[in-house]
């Protein structure tokens, strides 16, 4: 399904349609719908509610914002599934599935330990909170310094427990048009799902993996809030 997206986004697309809203109007659109909002040319300042609504198999592509503990248990019981996404844990670090074909690209750290890509969110602490949860920025700089590569868009899979916080994973598929000759020599390889027992957090990387693969969820095209 994502070669498919992939695929899509380099063919033409249609106009954007102007719902001409005026002051008391909703629209409702698809949470994958194609949008943007213009510039306010008008002296007066321009309020507006935007609500967000996404099903457990359908996250955003770039990460859900993460409710508490305690604002998720302010609900009954039976409402409580409506927070999906929740945590007392401060999301401290991010983490990259980069797939090819049945392999991932691990890297070694300072430590000699082999994990994923990926390192701290605190390179993104200063960037304005527009969509909270989108760690994709950081993500693709500690790819850019570890191996070398950058895609253009991520996609969310989960949060996991790291430490004393969470790791944010992304995911991203290589297709066999993509040179493999990437990283620095022997800090760099590719490994199969059987040789994850190698790796540093192997336990919550197994899971990230099986969520990859789930069909019964829907991933999208996240892209960095930073990116031009």
């Amino acid at each position: 399904g994502i070669h498919h997206v992939q695929r899509a986004r380099h063919q033409d697309i249609a106009p954007m349609i102007d719902p001409n809203l005026r002051r008391g109007d909703i629209v409702l659109m698809h949470g994958f719908t194609w949008h943007e909002a213009t510039a306010n040319r008008s002296p007066r300042d321009r309020y507006g509610i935007y609500n967000k609504y996404f099903a457990i198999n359908a996250p955003p592509a770039c990460g859900p914002f993460l409710f508490s503990d305690a604002q998720r248990n302010t609900l009954s019981e039976r409402r409580r599934s409506i927070i999906a996404h929740h945590s007392d844990r401060p999301i401290t670090r991010v983490a990259v599935l980069l797939e090819h074909r049945d392999d991932y690209l691990v890297v070694e750290d300072d430590q000699g330990q082999w994990r994923l890509p990926g390192g701290s969110t605190d390179i993104e602490a200063t960037i304005e909170e527009w969509d909270s949860g989108n760690y994709i920025g950081a993500a693709l700089q500690h790819m850019q310094a570890q191996a070398g590569l950058a895609p253009q868009w991520l996609t969310y899979v989960g949060d996991y427990r790291n430490d004393a916080g969470l790791c944010r994973v992304y995911a991203y598929r290589v297709n066999d048009t993509v040179r493999l000759d990437i990283g620095t020599p022997g800090h760099c390889r590719w490994l199969n799902v059987g040789s994850l027992e190698k790796l540093v957090d192997r336990n919550f990387i197994e899971a990230a993996i099986r969520r990859w693969h789930d069909r019964s969820v829907i991933h999208g095209l996240g892209q960095a809030r930073n990116r031009g």
